[in-house]
């Protein structure tokens, strides 16, 4: 007779990181990997630091309880990477380029007008992109015909990215021409130099706080939708949930970009390029928008 007992784990169990994933998941749908659990604990450090609060533990119930409900826009904020740049992953703006621009252009000419999405538009780098883009395409192209929606989970980044003002730090990836046409260089006390983006590039963007598992408050539907370097935070689940949104926001052969790590696992998307998707039929009535709408 076997009187062995079964093994456990031996590692301690984090009860701490334990509630914590489950209120990023119930909130945002983000999924956090126990192997970054340090390095999650130490960005929410500073947080524990100002509230007084001495465990990770205690603050996920202060988070859940009514009085910290405003504390759910910092704890969003510190478990989401806000790092870009601009004309990241330049493949997809050469895309716009050569295959849609033109098209576009004629469908403004004809009184058609535009929409584009950045979901999970971070501190701002990839709308501006776009709208510079469209911008240097065509001066046709204007805030009547061509709305860019911007959209991110967290408030403090769209705080930022509303400014339009970025540190030398922050502009990679733009060339020297599109810094002298399309931004203000100022200088500080300091010496040091700061980016600010033109009111005409800043016009043609919309920013909008938006959590993707959410319902989504959009009129109307998309010719291009920009999603990237977002979906790796969700479970196969809520993915699998969201195809079939973005597929029925955008319009027939509507184009889909996604990060370079990630890929559209679902039948209505086909591919049109490198992590480029081109939607594969409409299954809802297209609706119009007029120049005057709200994005």
């Amino acid at each position: 007779m076997n009187n062995m007992k079964p093994e456990t784990d031996p590692r301690p169990v984090d009860h701490g990181f334990n509630a914590l994933s489950k209120l990023a998941y119930q909130e945002a749908g983000l999924v956090l990997a126990p192997s970054k659990s340090a390095m999650i604990q130490s960005r929410l450090r500073h947080r524990l630091k100002v509230l007084g609060i001495g465990n990770i533990l205690d603050y996920c119930q202060y988070v859940s309880s009514h009085e910290g409900k405003s504390e759910k826009v910092e704890m969003i904020s510190a478990l989401t990477t806000n790092v870009s740049s601009f004309f990241r992953e330049p493949h997809h703006f050469d895309f716009l380029k050569e295959e849609l621009l033109d098209t576009f252009l004629e469908r403004v000419e004809h009184g058609e007008p535009i929409r584009l999405w950045s979901a999970g538009c971070s501190n701002g780098q990839e709308p501006y992109s776009l709208a510079i883009l469209l911008t240097k395409h065509s001066e046709k192209f204007t805030k009547e015909n061509c709305k860019i929606l911007a959209t991110d989970i967290d408030k403090k980044v769209l705080r930022f990215a509303q400014e339009g003002r970025y540190e030398e730090g922050q502009i990679g990836g733009l060339a020297e021409t599109d810094l002298h046409q399309f931004f203000k260089i100022e200088k500080s006390i300091s010496g040091t130099k700061n980016f600010a983006v033109i009111d005409k590039i800043k016009d043609l963007v919309t920013f909008k706080p938006l959590n993707l598992i959410e319902k989504w408050p959009m009129k109307g539907s998309f010719d291009v939708i920009f999603c990237r370097n977002v979906i790796i935070y969700f479970d196969a689940i809520t993915q699998d949930q969201l195809w079939p949104r973005f597929h029925n926001i955008l319009k027939d052969d509507g184009i889909f970009f996604v990060g370079h790590s990630e890929r559209i696992n679902s039948d209505k998307f086909s591919s049109a390029g490198a992590t480029a998707y081109r939607k594969m039929e409409e299954n809802k009535t297209q609706i119009n928008f007029s120049p005057e709408e709200t994005v």
